[in-house]
């Protein structure tokens, strides 16, 4: 894994995540899993607002999910589109084994797109995804 944690991180556990004594199973607070959680992060924009002004909101993606996740970025990819250019279902799903899993449904494709727009705000949004944790101790 190479994977490191991130450059604002206060306390890191280790110089890479695939030697973390917490990235171990066993080492969460409760149950088998691990203390360092695995995941995504996707950045959702409201679709019935304009994408110049739309607010963008956070979604934490369990490691349970990330298939999900791959396959939406495979199917844009292979439509030769970004992912801005699709207005996407996110929804909740109940799941026996991990709670629930997240899926993302393309629901269509925004053809007048303004590229100038959707490049803007999708450079806002990775750097949005950067943004390390928030420190919840201060």
């Amino acid at each position: 894994d190479d994977t490191v944690p991130h450059i604002e991180a206060r306390n890191p556990q280790s110089d890479s995540c695939g030697d973390c004594p917490q990235n171990k199973w066993g080492t969460a607070l409760r149950g088998k899993g691990k203390a360092c959680r695995e995941g995504a992060r996707v950045i959702v924009v409201p679709a019935n607002v304009p994408l110049k002004t739309a607010p963008m909101f956070t979604a934490k993606i369990p490691v349970t999910s990330l298939n999900t996740v791959t396959a939406f970025t495979s199917r844009c990819s292979q439509a030769g589109k970004l992912s801005g250019e699709f207005v996407t279902q996110l929804s909740c799903v109940e799941d026996k084994k991990s709670f629930f899993k997240v899926h993302l449904t393309l629901k269509e494709v925004t053809n007048d797109m303004d590229m100038e727009q959707l490049l803007a705000k999708q450079d806002q949004a990775y750097e949005l995804a950067m943004q390390p944790y928030p420190r919840l101790d201060e």
